[in-house]
């Protein structure tokens, strides 16, 4: 054994073929190099880089207080559970399901590929431009304006509250039924047989160009002339 109740200096290179136990602080102003592994017992605390050229195995929890910076790409074949902000500069790919709990903000465009299921209401503060079908299983309620550049369909009845207004011709390729008034502005066509189960009340002149048949009597309440 070599005993030394002061300081040890060593000039040259010093090899040690077994163990070196420190019992207090070392201090290696220059590198130190190991071919072998390097196991800590307890706390390590690098206040420079860490420069790891092979794969480095963390068993427990990494605390981070600054940031990290991962030039390459990363795995995660766990959760990964982010407290605050996330900012992705990039595209995020995902191959499975993405459940968000709260509120999610787009501030650019939405694609998606294939379809889309909303268990709740949907808000447009601006355009809703749909390219092809839509297919609505229940009410559509329009509280503003609604234009349609195309025609309408309707498979079934078709209700209206108040007032509507034709700017074109309305075609009718079965029966119409009115349960109240008609107002025509102008001439009223009708191509084929009419008949009407009640008064018939003419406030100007009416003319026929054919034949008046009358099953009932014919009242003339003044001046007749016939040519």
């Amino acid at each position: 054994n070599i005993y030394a109740r002061s300081k040890l200096y060593v000039i040259g290179d010093t090899s040690l073929n077994g163990t070196l136990a420190v019992t207090q602080d070392a201090s290696f102003s220059s590198d130190v190099h190991m071919k072998s592994n390097l196991d800590v017992v307890r706390d390590i605390s690098l206040n420079g880089n860490i420069n790891v050229g092979l794969n480095a195995k963390i068993y427990g929890n990494t605390i981070n207080n600054g940031n990290i910076i991962i030039g390459m790409d990363s795995s995660l074949n766990g959760r990964l559970y982010v407290g605050r902000d996330a900012s992705f500069n990039g595209n995020v790919y995902i191959d499975s399901t993405l459940d968000v709990r709260r509120d999610v903000s787009f501030n650019s465009q939405l694609s998606v590929v294939g379809n889309t299921f909303l268990y709740g209401n949907t808000y447009a503060k601006s355009n809703l431009t749909v390219t092809m079908d839509t297919s609505l299983n229940q009410k559509l309620f329009v509280i503003g304006d609604a234009s349609f550049s195309s025609n309408i369909y309707a498979r079934s009845k078709l209700y209206v509250i108040g007032d509507t207004s034709l700017n074109g011709t309305l075609a009718v390729t079965r029966d119409a039924s009115f349960s109240s008034n008609i107002y025509a502005r102008s001439k009223l066509y009708v191509n084929s047989d009419t008949s009407l189960n009640g008064l018939l009340t003419v406030a100007q002149d009416a003319s026929f160009s054919s034949n008046i048949y009358a099953r009932s009597k014919l009242y003339v309440n003044s001046d007749t002339s016939l040519n």
